[in-house]
């Protein structure tokens, strides 16, 4: 029955909430042994279940356990087997020892549930109370935790769920000297919303330089416009007090009237309950997402660290980037054309105004084989690990043999790179890709119509490349060819005989390439032809064999006219008076063919034309008579 009401008791009162905690009495060593006698002494307004909040000293946290109920404003923590029975206090368990005991010089921390700090004292034994049997007891419980407000005990054994022997009354408050406190950081222009609620929008921090604890509730910042106030409450802050050399953030926390300028001069004032201007800092020109800090007793504009030691802006304002993994590849490392890659990287965006990232694969010309990836990262002073895919082409066409190839990430003014291997295609999307081109049909094709097979060293040949448009709208061809073994080109510069062709609208064009092996040795080669659309990166391309054939062994002998004639059955009597003193080249070896210019071929019609003229001239003049 006594348990049940005491859970009753627990439930009814864990609905109280506490307007203030503060530490008000400690004994941490005790005289003889510190067995069992070691206590701290909490006060508060009115009570309250502190069951699972947290205490803590230098070395370690206990759990709060309720074993002993009293409605007062005191609440005693103590070590295990501790003697309470005389004591009017609500009684908790901290374990066996509290802390890992409590020792001369040392720490202690109250905490919410949730962590948030109560109350903290830095205490030392120069303060009293050292293996004396006195305990240190607070002067005013709601004044600060600084020397000037605790003292040792009048009584033996301290005054645990008593009021202090060494309590003074509010009127007789100690005067506090703010003088250590010293803005050190502020956040002007956060990305976001600047009276956002805590822990975003505006805020200023402020530092203690002191050996002992500031309760700041009640101090007051302002900007340039004194009447723009922001005072400093629980409702702004995570927790009033600030520790010995620590830090408080006072956050903006939605107040409309105090705000800090973007642009232009703008000041930040720190003082005091009475008034009194402690600080001021004048600035102009803040950057989004960087707060100014004091470094090395200087100002700057850096990465926000609210509650940490500021941070050289020359050690974070540089942004980088790696590709630290290639997912999606097969057994042996190696992907395929088609497929779906998943590149893993590691980014820390500093002080950058740009946001975009791209990803892409590329040849070692730069053409890039895959789908462009884009993000946009806008946090500054943050880092990111993101994963992001990469769509290679299918390359069902073949433009692109399997190789190694390169992963290119490029963005806030960095570029990284990974090799990858590209072994085969993705059959079944190239089957898919076909169909899909039988369906709609293709909007730029092109044919090789006519190439020679073989030629001849020295001798010019021609190609015809058929150019179709299927497209409502006139597109830009380049096109050239070149016969080639290896990587040498024997038709001289790849590009030399590049043509600039106008395709109309849905028409095609037949394109005559001229080429020349000047010299090269007989055997099998290469002859490419080459096209490039709209000057896109993307070059296509046609291959085929070609064979240069090894130069027949002549003997070439001089001829005159009317041996050429004489051996072609002509009259060489007529000819001579007509053809005389011309020399052609006539081959031995084929004595039948006459190798002759267009000239030689016209004048060897003049004797026939002279003829018929002349016998049309005498069948006219027969008829006459």
């Amino acid at each position: 029955m006594k348990r049940f009401i005491f859970l009753l008791f627990l439930i009814y009162f864990s609905q109280f909430t506490l307007a203030d905690i503060t530490i008000n009495e400690l004994m941490y060593n005790p005289a003889d042994s510190d067995n069992n006698k070691e206590f701290i002494e909490l006060y508060h307004d009115e009570w309250t279940n502190l069951s699972n909040y947290t205490i803590g000293d230098e070395s370690s946290n206990d759990s709060l356990q309720l074993i002993y109920f009293y409605n007062s404003s005191y609440s005693l923590i103590v070590e295990e087997d501790f003697n309470y029975s005389e004591i009017n206090a609500s009684v908790y368990s901290a374990g066996k020892t509290i802390g890992n005991n409590l020792n001369d010089d040392d720490n202690i921390t109250v905490y919410y549930p949730n962590g948030t700090v109560i109350d903290y004292l830095s205490y030392s034994s120069s303060w009293g109370g050292e293996n004396n049997g006195y305990s240190l007891e607070k002067k005013y419980p709601y004044n600060n935790n600084m020397e000037e407000n605790w003292a040792e005990s009048i009584y033996v054994n301290g005054t645990p769920g008593r009021i202090n022997s060494r309590y003074i009354n509010e009127s007789e408050e100690i005067e506090i000297d703010y003088s250590a406190l010293t803005i050190n950081e502020f956040l002007a222009d956060p990305e976001g919303d600047d009276d956002a609620a805590m822990p975003y929008g505006e805020w200023v921090e402020i530092y203690n330089q002191e050996n002992y604890s500031i309760d700041l509730e009640g101090l007051m910042l302002t900007d340039s416009a004194d009447s723009h106030e922001l005072y400093v409450t629980d409702t702004n802050t995570e927790g009033t007090t600030i520790k010995p050399n620590g830090y408080l953030v006072v956050y903006r926390n939605g107040e409309g009237d105090f705000s800090l300028n973007n642009e232009g001069l703008e000041e930040v004032k720190l003082y005091d309950k009475e008034g009194n201007l402690i600080e001021a800092i004048s600035y102009s020109d803040s950057k989004e997402g960087s707060s100014w800090a004091i470094v090395n007793d200087n100002w700057q504009q850096t990465m926000p660290t609210p509650n940490e030691d500021n941070i050289d802006s020359s050690e974070v304002n540089s942004s980088n980037f790696t590709i630290s993994e290639v997912y999606d590849l097969g057994s042996d490392d190696k992907a395929k054309f088609g497929q779906i890659i998943r590149v893993k990287t590691e980014i820390y965006k500093g002080d950058s105004a740009k946001n975009s990232i791209q990803l892409w694969v590329e040849d070692e010309k730069g053409n890039r084989i895959s789908k462009e990836s884009k993000t946009n990262i806008y946090t500054r002073y943050a880092d990111y690990s993101l994963t992001l895919p990469i769509q290679l082409i299918p390359n069902c066409d073949y433009n692109f043999e399997d190789d190694n190839y390169t992963i290119v990430m490029e963005g806030l003014d960095k570029t990284d790179t990974k090799a990858i291997r590209i072994d085969g295609i993705t059959s079944s999307l190239c089957e898919f890709v076909e169909v899909e081109k039988d369906i709609e049909g293709k909007i730029f094709e092109y044919e090789l119509i006519e190439a020679p097979s073989q030629i001849s060293a020295g001798e010019e040949f021609k190609i015809k490349l058929k150019l179709i448009n299927n497209d409502k709208e006139i597109h830009k061809i380049d096109v050239w060819s070149y016969v080639y073994r290896g990587s040498i080109s024997y038709s001289g510069e790849r590009e030399e005989n590049k043509k600039n062709i106008v395709l109309p609208k849905t028409d095609s064009v037949v394109v005559e390439l001229e080429n020349l092996v000047k010299d090269a040795q007989p055997g099998d080669y290469k002859l490419k032809v080459r096209i490039r659309k709209d000057s896109q990166k993307t070059v296509k391309e046609l291959t085929t064999d070609i064979k240069i054939a090894e130069k027949a062994n002549e003997t070439i002998k001089l001829m005159s006219c009317n041996e050429i004639l004489l051996s072609e059955g002509i009259n060489s009597s007529l000819e001579k008076s007509v053809i005389s003193g011309d020399m052609l080249l006539k081959s031995i070896k084929e004595p039948k063919i006459v190798y002759e210019s267009a000239n030689i071929k016209v004048e060897k019609l003049i004797p026939l034309f002279i003829i018929a003229l002349l016998t049309i001239f005498c069948v006219v003049l027969i008829q006459r008579r």
